[in-house]
């Protein structure tokens, strides 16, 4: 049994690489969520999925950084922007990430990676809304599309936690 499953977990590998190469949901970047996230069964109703909570490279803010993201994905959608093939999403930390995020679609699935510094310093809410606005304007990189939506998701988030205007960092929105 334990064979037959091996064997079906590399032919899902192959399948994925193969659509990967035909530019189907590619990758931002080499670093390859793990193949388990991507065929795991997962609750349909779930909006932000944490991968590893206790994980200590989320410092103990994996609760934190969910719900922010939660938030950025309400807003998302009052705003227009979301459509439903983004939900849910994976949310990861990363120790090898230290300073900024990573977004991904692979086989229809969504997943932000996050730099371990960046939740430590509890610097997520940018990084957050400038991955949201990666997996919602999918393929926009760092064009117009993707500038207005990020922008619009954190002006929105920093109003509605009633951050003053001239103490918003909106430099999660302009290109790295």
């Amino acid at each position: 049994m334990a064979q037959r499953t091996r064997r079906i977990h590399v032919l899902l590998f192959i399948l994925a690489a193969l659509l990967m190469a035909l530019g189907v949901d590619a990758c931002y970047s080499e670093r390859p969520v793990g193949l388990m996230d991507v065929v795991r069964p997962e609750r349909s109703d779930a909006l932000v999925i944490v991968k590893n909570p206790d994980d200590p490279a989320w410092h103990g803010r994996s609760g934190h950084a969910a719900m922010v993201l939660e938030k950025l994905i309400v807003m998302s959608r009052e705003i227009g922007i979301l459509h439903d093939g983004v939900l849910p999403v994976h949310l990861h930390v990363s120790a090898s990430i230290l300073d900024y995020g990573e977004a991904y679609r692979v086989l229809g699935r969504s997943f932000i990676v996050v730099g371990a510094r960046r939740v430590r310093d509890g610097r997520v809410d940018g990084t957050l809304a400038h991955e949201l606005a990666h997996l919602v304007t999918w393929g926009a990189h760092h064009e117009s599309a993707w500038l207005g939506a990020c922008t619009a998701l954190l002006d929105e988030y920093y109003r509605r936690e009633g951050v003053p205007p001239h103490e918003r960092d909106m430099s999660n929105c302009f290109s790295r």
